[in-house]
């Protein structure tokens, strides 16, 4: 019987397929081309902000920033306060180096002029959500800011030796 069952099977699809083939289709498979054609258009047709200036590595003493084309970008910084018992996190740490305490990742998603905007997208700091900023200034510098204070202001490769701490 099972033979019998999957011998039909077989020749159903067969069937269809050969439908297919020779140009008869369905009215629910023309509305789902369709719809797959109307819904990658509306994609394809989204337009990615222009992060190219604010695209690189950007450091200070103790920070440092990357930030790539499609707006995705990681801020970290030291807390200067090392880890260990009874001392609450973000704190730093060494593992063959210093691992900065504070980290956050960031989605930016929109420029207006010479700041760029995102959401912590994942951190340890601020939470997920959060508002952020990426702000071009002179000298080839940029400050981020995500609600803590004035913000830290990172120095590019073409920046004044110094600009941006030791």
């Amino acid at each position: 019987m099972r033979l019998f069952a999957k011998a039909v099977v077989l020749t159903v699809l067969s069937g269809l397929f050969a439908l297919l083939l020779m140009g008869y289709t369905t009215d629910a498979a023309r509305a789902a081309t369709r719809l797959t054609s109307i819904a990658t258009d509306t994609y394809m047709s989204e337009k990615v902000p222009d992060f190219s200036r604010f695209v690189g590595f950007w450091y200070a003493h103790g920070a440092d920033m990357a930030v790539n084309a499609d707006g995705q970008a990681h801020f970290g910084a030291r807390t200067y306060t090392w880890c260990g018992p009874g001392v609450k996190q973000p704190c730093d740490s060494s593992q063959g180096g210093i691992l900065d305490g504070y980290t956050e990742n960031i989605q930016f998603s929109r420029v207006d002029g010479n700041v760029a905007y995102g959401t912590i997208s994942a951190g340890n700091v601020r939470p997920v959500g959060s508002e952020a900023t990426l702000t071009l200034l002179p000298g080839n510098q940029v400050r981020f800011s995500a609600g803590i204070g004035m913000g830290t202001q990172l120095c590019g490769p073409q920046a004044v030796v110094g600009a941006c701490g030791a």
